[in-house]
């Protein structure tokens, strides 16, 4: 858990998600001190292609770094790569872009406060790292 209290965590996202996540990584700097690394995921598909080396430099799981994903879509596969995530559980709503990024939260603050929630879990209940929590 050393990572974890240390306050460094990976965030995942697909290309357009990617100035959101890096709001919500500069927020977490500036208003917890934590450090968030972005991994760029357009693709779990060409992922599982590269090699599995490449695959452990940039989720760093085998360093206790945990990792959370931002995806306006359904959590379904993310498992497999994040310990945590941000994703849709809800389906039918039709909204121009910005109106249906507020409407379901994928907003930078609330979206940090989610985050460094997880991550005060994590410090007091590690058994959390085994398990998708969906924020």
């Amino acid at each position: 858990m050393k990572n974890v209290q240390n306050g460094v965590l990976k965030i995942i996202c697909v290309d357009a998600e990617l100035s959101l996540a890096l709001e919500i990584a500069a927020k977490l700097k500036a208003d917890k001190g934590i450090t968030a690394r972005m991994v760029s995921f357009p693709s779990q598909r060409l992922f599982e292609k590269r090699s599995l080396e490449y695959k452990r430099d940039t989720l760093c799981r085998h360093r206790g770094i945990p990792a959370v994903v931002i995806e306006p879509f359904s959590p379904n596969g993310w498992e497999r790569y994040a310990e945590a995530g941000f994703c849709m559980t809800q389906f039918g709503h039709s909204l121009p872009g910005k109106a249906a990024y507020k409407h379901f939260g994928y907003e930078a603050e609330p979206l940090a406060t989610k985050v460094a929630g997880y991550l005060d879990q994590l410090k007091a209940d590690e058994h959390l790292r085994s398990e998708f929590v969906e924020l």
